[in-house]
């Protein structure tokens, strides 16, 4: 099977995979990205039939649709922030984590089955490689789930060419244009989130604070 329909695995058997499956029912599953762009990334994937090919411009016209998935959408937050909560914290005491959470789904999607990102927006991560990465989530390439559906007037919602070109666009980080210095970047990213949260003490991680395997 091509690896664009990886997810299928997980939706036959999910079971079988107890490191990567975090729920499951009828309706959906909630996985943990094996390439996660963040120190939490979590995907939902729909069951349904009728959706699960479709491009989520597509899929989330359907407004009950949509309202069945903001259930999963919101669980899945609400697993994420228990994971952070348990691992890390927000160095602002009048900040919580709940405000550092993105929910997207790409505007042209690598992977076949319908799938919804639920992240903490650092991208503090090994796995964020190269531009592509980055603009995939710190560009309108990925459209947020509060714009879903997507106005048909939006060039994102058709247009897959326009699509592809935000891929190519500088990096635009925190407001400063780092151009295609994907190291420089990286630094930023580093920085702001060594300031942004901390490793709370005693806690048992599975990664370092570089987002490294241990």
């Amino acid at each position: 099977m091509s690896f664009r329909y990886v997810f299928e695995k997980y939706l036959k058997d999910p079971d079988k995979y107890p490191d990567v499956v975090l729920f499951s029912d009828r309706n959906a599953i909630i996985i943990r990205d094996q390439y996660p762009k963040s120190i939490f990334h979590f995907l939902v994937i729909p069951r349904s039939k009728k959706h699960t090919l479709l491009k989520p411009q597509m899929a989330f016209q359907d407004a009950d649709f949509r309202h069945l998935m903001e259930g999963y959408v919101e669980k899945a937050k609400d697993m994420l922030v228990e994971e952070f909560n348990e691992r890390y914290e927000v160095r602002d005491s009048t900040d919580s984590i709940e405000n550092h959470i993105k929910v997207c789904c790409h505007s042209v999607p690598s992977l076949r089955n319908l799938h919804i990102h639920v992240m903490t927006t650092d991208l503090y991560s090994t796995c964020l490689k190269h531009k592509k990465h980055y603009n995939s989530f710190g560009s309108s390439f990925a459209i947020n789930w509060d714009e879903m559906p997507l106005s048909k007037s939006d060039p994102r919602y058709d247009d897959e060419g326009y699509c592809k070109g935000l891929l190519k666009q500088d990096m635009v980080f925190e407001g400063v244009n780092y151009g295609g210095h994907f190291v420089e970047l990286k630094k930023a990213i580093g920085r702001r989130f060594q300031r942004t949260y901390r490793e709370r003490v005693g806690s048992v991680t599975g990664k370092d604070v570089k987002g490294k395997e241990v």
